[in-house]
């Protein structure tokens, strides 16, 4: 499966990051934060991509620690360029159960912006950066994401078959 393409729903892309609202989904995705297709007028649905709702994963996090939609949109980019190489180093969607080597993202503010480290050695040393920090998970909220999008097509499908 391809990461890049556009192929999840608006509500998929909701049941794939716990927590997220549809009005945050929405206003991001008006105010163009993040990656969708979507063509305009009436009735005409978003389309989101995995690879997308990593990202839409990592804005929640950070939103949900203060900081500006536009900043995590920022952030999230820069995270990205390293999960776009996880998943392709370890298998695309086969990714389970979550390889033992950690990367993380250490972020930490200076000034107005915000400053981004990835350490792919897994651990962020505490002398090499300002004790003030956020630090994400990278490999963990990556392969968390897959696997919920990976498992959407089974729930619904068990859904279905209660109905029946």
């Amino acid at each position: 499966m391809d990461i890049e393409r556009y192929f999840l729903t608006h509500g998929q892309a909701l049941k794939s990051v716990p927590d997220l609202t549809a009005k945050s989904l929405r206003n991001w995705s008006e105010q163009g934060l993040i990656d969708c297709q979507h063509e305009p007028g009436r009735g005409n649905f978003r389309r989101y991509s995995p690879l997308g709702v990593i990202k839409l994963a990592v804005m929640h996090d950070l939103t949900q620690l203060r900081i500006a939609a536009p900043s995590a949109s920022e952030i999230a980019e820069t995270v990205l360029h390293h999960v776009r190489q996880f998943v392709a180093l370890n298998g695309g969607f086969t990714l389970d159960p979550i390889p033992q080597r950690r990367s993380r993202a250490a972020i930490w503010r200076v000034g107005n912006s915000y400053r981004v480290s990835i350490n792919t050695a897994g651990w962020c040393d505490p002398h090499s950066s300002p004790t003030a920090r956020i630090v994400l998970e990278i490999n963990q909220l990556t392969v968390e994401t897959l696997n919920r999008i990976r498992n959407l097509g089974e729930d619904e499908r068990a859904e279905e078959d209660e109905i029946q």
